[in-house]
């Protein structure tokens, strides 16, 4: 290779002998390492620990990378110097097949793999964070082009399916490597997996981008409904069960440290956070697909499932929770809003906007002057558990209005 290509000079000439001359020493004694396993002896595999620079490791992987790979790009840039004490022969052996994997099978195992580094060895989250952010987008680009590259005539929403079922790959493998850093993973599996059901429904049925969102609208509602639980068995906080009856005061319960509670309670409340934040971003999505389609069935959806998303607020406490759904219900109203105005002309639209901000002025207004300082009648909530369930059964019924089951029945009919 070194006398066929011309290209090379002197100095990439001796930068390459090295690079290969280090390979051969790192080949030669994972083969004496291999010999030993193989005779069973228990300490020829033992390590050699001493202090080392990793940004100096990393530094010699990349130059011995743009040797062997001249024309691939490798640079690698280290803003912070972390030393630890490890084997250098493992760790630039380790870095030196990192690096040939990116250019051979790409850039987001790697990534993942840094990332893994950052976040276990250096503890680094922050950058292991964003590395395997970046190791993400990388996996969706590849869920993207691998669909168009076997099968060019794809259509846009299979297209979407593929990077999303890359891009949940992606994330499970980000979560295993920056474990710390669960509940913001959590709230992109959440965020992608709803969208994941839109683009499945689309790519294996003959419904419309609003039919399907319709369809994923709902089962993000029901969803909603175990976030409490599956956060609670996220955090691994188990509790016993409390006496039911006389004889059961009898039996000896397991007491449960104090802190365990806390702490457990603490990443429970955050796992409920997360998953909040991700399933309302995926709402908003698909409402605002929903609102587009034909008829006026899709915008009175819009409309109810709204309307059920604000007073389901009701019933979460903390701050990012509540904004999670009236984010979502807010989005739900001004698109049916838009819908409408794009139908009026001028006056129309006008009449439109100024009714609504009117009414919407008087109430808050009235509300402000009544509601500080008095407690409600129970009556009141009941009316609105009432409201609530009327609500949450209008969907169903609307749903199907949207997928045009109703046409389909009176076609079977007539």
């Amino acid at each position: 290779m070194l006398l066929g290509d011309q290209a090379h000079e002197p100095a990439q000439r001796v930068q390459l002998l090295e690079a290969m001359a280090s390979s051969a020493q790192r080949i030669q004694r994972l083969a004496g390492d291999l010999r030993a396993a193989s005779d069973t002896h228990a300490d020829a595999l033992a390590l050699q620990p001493e202090r080392m620079s990793l940004r100096g490791a990393l530094l010699a992987a990349a130059d011995r990378a743009r040797a062997v790979h001249p024309h691939e790009g490798v640079s690698v840039e280290v803003l912070h110097d972390v030393e630890l004490v490890a084997d250098a022969a493992r760790v630039g052996q380790a870095l030196d097949n990192l690096l040939d994997n990116a250019v051979r099978h790409g850039r987001a195992p790697v990534l993942l793999c840094g990332a893994a580094v950052l976040a276990r060895a250096a503890r680094e989250l922050v950058a292991a964070v964003m590395v395997a952010g970046v190791a993400v987008c990388y996996a969706t680009v590849t869920g993207w082009l691998f669909v168009l590259a076997v099968d060019p005539p794809a259509s846009v929403a299979v297209a979407l399916t593929g990077a999303a079922v890359a891009t949940l790959i992606g994330l499970c493998l980000g979560l295993a490597a920056v474990a710390d850093a669960a509940a913001l993973f959590a709230a992109a599996l959440a965020f992608v997996l709803m969208l994941l059901v839109f683009g499945l429904i689309v790519s294996l049925s003959p419904a419309t981008p609003p039919q399907a969102a319709s369809i994923a609208i709902v089962v993000s509602v029901v969803a909603g409904m175990f976030i409490p639980v599956t956060a609670f068995r996220l955090s691994g906080l188990s509790l016993p069960l409390l006496p039911t009856n006389a004889d059961e005061l009898r039996d000896d319960i397991d007491p449960v440290p104090h802190r365990v509670v806390v702490e457990r309670g603490a990443v429970a409340v955050g796992y409920a956070k997360a998953l909040h934040v991700g399933l309302g971003a995926a709402q908003v999505v698909l409402l605002l697909t929903l609102v587009g389609g034909p008829g006026i069935f899709p915008p009175i959806l819009t409309a109810t499932v709204g309307l059920l998303l604000f007073i389901r607020t009701r019933h979460l406490n903390g701050i990012v929770q509540r904004w999670s759904m009236l984010v979502p219900a807010g989005a739900a109203m001004l698109a049916d809003l838009a819908y409408l105005i794009g139908r009026l002309g001028f006056v129309d639209r006008v009449l439109a906007l100024w009714f609504p901000v009117l009414l919407v002025a008087v109430l808050l207004l009235v509300l402000s002057m009544q509601l500080p300082g008095r407690r409600l009648r129970p009556y009141w909530g009941r009316a609105f558990d009432i409201l609530e369930t009327v609500t949450a059964v209008a969907v169903l019924p609307l749903v199907l209005a949207v997928l045009h089951v109703y046409e389909l029945m009176r076609g079977l009919a007539g």
